[in-house]
């Protein structure tokens, strides 16, 4: 595989990632100015929609977040030892 071919594969995955809608020409400069098959092929390929008002509909992050309460847990003799040597 190419780097080209690397790249271009690292950026669908961020850009599926990262965004839930994005501007047709935003995505082109993010996938290196590729041509409008090109580009019809890299949507196709990763399930992106393109939608009549110029943009891509990329994914529905909020479907797929899920809350988690996140506990810490920490013990004094560690905060201690911490403060001590600063």
């Amino acid at each position: 595989m190419s780097h080209k071919a690397i790249r271009v594969s690292d950026a669908c995955q961020v850009i599926s990632v990262a965004f839930q809608r994005i501007d047709k020409a935003q995505l082109v400069r993010l996938l290196g100015g590729v041509n409008d098959s090109v580009l019809a092929g890299y949507a196709k390929l990763n399930g992106w929609e393109a939608r009549k008002d110029g943009t891509y509909f990329i994914a529905n992050h909020e479907a797929n977040i899920k809350t988690r309460n996140i506990e810490e847990k920490l013990k004094f003799e560690g905060i201690a030892l911490t403060f001590s040597s600063s």
